[in-house]
């Protein structure tokens, strides 16, 4: 399960850079931290500007083992921009999330086993993106995943224009 959704997140990675739009995508990688899940999580973004108001964003993050559970999300979001400035970008979200646990155990000679989990939720927060260079930048986004369990998940990341 793990190799498809890194495949997955890959191939969309791919995709947006063979496209040619000037300044409309963004690529890069962030870390966060997820309330309920209690992990680091390494991310890898992608946004598409659509127009001066709308965005369409995608993320992958990877959490790192806790508790012997390996967690992952699958983010689809669209920005709308409540400040467009020169340098910086204020935006609220909204979107679909896709969390994906799985768990592996041995007891030696009394075997083992694995276990995996899936659930479906809804993204809301806010997000600023704040432009370093022409190509570079910083982005800084806070949602809470509507789901059995909910969590606050919060990320900062550096974005580059294709």
């Amino acid at each position: 399960m793990k190799k498809i959704t890194i495949l997955l997140a890959f191939a969309f990675l791919v995709c947006l850079g063979t496209t040619n739009a000037q300044n409309k995508i963004k690529v890069g990688g962030s870390l966060g931290y997820s309330t309920n899940i209690s992990s680091l999580g390494i991310g890898v973004d992608g946004v598409y500007k659509i127009n001066d108001k709308f965005s369409a964003a995608a993320d992958f993050i990877y959490y790192l083992e806790s508790d012997f559970v390996t967690w992952m999300t699958i983010d689809a979001n669209a920005h709308y921009n409540l400040v467009n400035k020169e340098k910086s970008n204020v935006y609220g979200l909204a979107g679909l999330a896709l969390l994906m646990g799985s768990y592996s155990y041995d007891l030696g000679i009394y075997g083992s086993g694995s276990s995996s989990y899936s659930r479906v939720g809804l993204n809301v927060g806010t997000g600023i993106d704040y432009k370093l260079t022409d190509k570079l930048s910083l982005m800084g986004e806070a949602k809470y995943v509507l789901i059995t369990g909910g969590f606050l998940n919060i990320r900062a990341g550096v974005l580059y224009n294709l």
